[in-house]
C-alpha cells in the first residue's frame, strides 16, 4: 500500500490542477475573467461579506494577489468595500448585484464541471470518495495546526 501513496498524492494534485484548468477554459469561453473565481467562490458562501484577510485565507492566495484582484473587481463593479461599524479601519468585501450575477455564472461552471467528473462514478463510489477525502483533509489540517 505505501508504494502507492506518492502516486495517489500526485493524482490528487493533478485532479485539482485539471479541474481548475477546465473551469478557467470554460469561464474564458463565456467571457468571464476566471481569476475572479478566487474571490467569487468565498463570497458566494458568505452573504454577509468577508474581510480581505478572510478571502486570502479561504482562497489560499497571498494578500498582494487578492488586493490586485479586489481593485480590478471593484473597478468592474463586481464588489464593494464597506467599513465595519465596529472598527472603521476594517472593510468588508461584498458582492454587488452585478457581482452576484457574475458569481452565479462561475458557480454554475463549477457545478457543471463537478457533474462531469463525477458522472463516471456510482453514488456509492462518490460517498466513499467523500469519506476518504474528508479524512485526508482532517489529518492535513491537524498537521498544519500542530506546527
Amino acid at each position: 500500500m505505501s508504494e502507492n501513496i506518492p502516486s495517489i498524492c500526485f493524482n490528487f494534485s493533478l485532479i485539482s490542477k485539471l479541474f481548475h484548468e477546465n473551469v478557467k477554459l470554460e469561464a474564458n469561453k463565456k467571457g468571464i475573467n476566471s481569476t475572479y473565481r478566487h474571490v467569487f467562490i468565498p463570497l458566494i458562501a458568505h452573504n454577509e461579506g468577508l474581510t480581505q484577510s478572510d478571502i486570502c485565507s479561504l482562497s489560499r492566495l497571498k494578500a498582494p494577489s487578492i488586493s490586485l484582484l479586489l481593485q480590478q473587481m471593484e473597478k468592474d463593479e463586481f464588489i464593494v468595500r464597506e467599513k465595519t461599524k465596529e472598527d472603521n479601519r476594517i472593510s468588508v468585501v461584498k458582492l454587488t448585484k452585478k457581482g452576484l450575477i457574475e458569481s452565479e455564472k462561475i458557480k454554475n461552471i463549477f457545478m457543471d464541471k463537478e457533474k462531469m467528473i463525477f458522472s463516471c462514478l456510482t453514488s456509492k463510489e462518490i460517498k466513499a470518495l467523500s469519506t476518504i477525502t474528508d479524512k485526508i483533509i482532517k489529518i492535513l489540517k491537524e498537521e498544519l495546526n500542530n506546527d
